[in-house]
């Protein structure tokens, strides 16, 4: 009996809390920036990837991972295994000038992939509109119907507060929980314009996107270039996704050892943000859950950090 209770406490430790060796195998490396060659299983190359995480190279420099959905391409920033997220550059979801509406790269639709937008509790994601004097609305179209909203007002650029985006050309609101694909409303509502003195003089543009909220800067530079519809780039914006081994629960998973992703000395999580699971290492091992972890080795009773890492963190 004794020995089953340390081996749950142990399973629970490696869900919630991240095991030594685990946390040390994914320690990010800044002189290895993640590429095709170096991004870890299940992610790789068509023949090498699980059905559903395949990577192609692009990017700037031409070996940089790119994850597609749909019609649109990704370029990958990082991928954390004991998280079970990786970060991608996106671009708005909506563009407004006047009248006229644009969508950009930002508007995801992620169902039927391993994907689920990670929601601001546990990523930072942040729903954000910059802009003079608009509101925007997402609304979940999964079983998870939660919305959520922002305003943003504006009387002058001249008169925004750099750095912080709390209302005055710039809105942040929380993203909610188990959106895999959401419908977004992007207008002026109505009478708000006539509650702002100078609103007749400002450009009539705007946008809508998510962004980690320590990856965004708002200041009268970005809103001038919104407002006059100048972008620079499609891609500017980081936001985190959050993803899963299949659809089925640990247990229900275990009952097909085929198909069962988590391999030697590892350990399986049930996702926390939707369906499906993800693997961590035992406490005391390190490496690749879906390859198999290997023993930790200890100098002077200190953990010895291996010399490669799998993935970013």
């Amino acid at each position: 009996m004794i020995p089953m209770l340390f081996l749950i406490l142990e399973l629970l430790l490696s869900c919630l809390a991240a095991p030594l060796g685990t946390y040390v195998s994914e320690a990010k490396n800044p002189s290895f920036p993640l590429t095709r060659t170096n991004v870890p299983h299940p992610f790789g190359i068509t023949d090498k990837a699980m059905k559903g995480f395949e990577i192609s190279c692009g990017g700037s420099n031409g070996t940089s991972p790119i994850l597609r959905l749909g019609s649109s391409s990704y370029e990958i920033e990082d991928i954390s295994l004991l998280q079970g997220n990786l970060s991608i550059y996106a671009g708005a979801i909506f563009y407004r000038c006047n009248q006229n509406f644009s969508i950009g790269s930002g508007f995801i639709n992620l169902e039927g992939t391993p994907y689920i937008i990670a929601n601001t509790e546990s990523s930072k994601n942040m729903l954000t509109i910059v802009g003079c004097n608009d509101a925007v609305i997402i609304s979940g179209l999964s079983s998870n119907y939660s919305t959520s909203a922002c305003v943003s007002f504006c009387d002058s650029i001249d008169d925004v507060i750099n750095g912080s985006c709390s209302g005055w050309g710039c809105c942040q609101s929380s993203i909610p929980k188990g959106l895999k694909r959401f419908m977004l409303w992007l207008q002026s509502p109505h009478g708000l314009t006539s509650m702002v003195s100078n609103a007749a003089n400002i450009a009539r543009c705007g946008q809508a996107f998510i962004v980690k909220q320590n990856k965004f800067t708002f200041s009268s530079e970005v809103l001038q270039n919104v407002a006059e519809d100048n972008q620079v780039s499609q891609n500017l914006y980081l936001m985190t996704l959050d993803w899963a081994i299949g659809n089925t629960t640990c247990k229900e998973a275990k009952r097909n050892m085929t198909s069962y992703a988590c391999k030697k000395n590892s350990h399986c999580c049930n996702s926390n943000n939707g369906v499906g699971y993800h693997c961590n290492c035992r406490q005391g091992y390190h490496g690749n859950p879906y390859t198999g972890c290997e023993a930790l080795l200890f100098t002077n009773g200190n953990p010895k950090i291996p010399v490669f890492t799998l993935a970013r963190y």
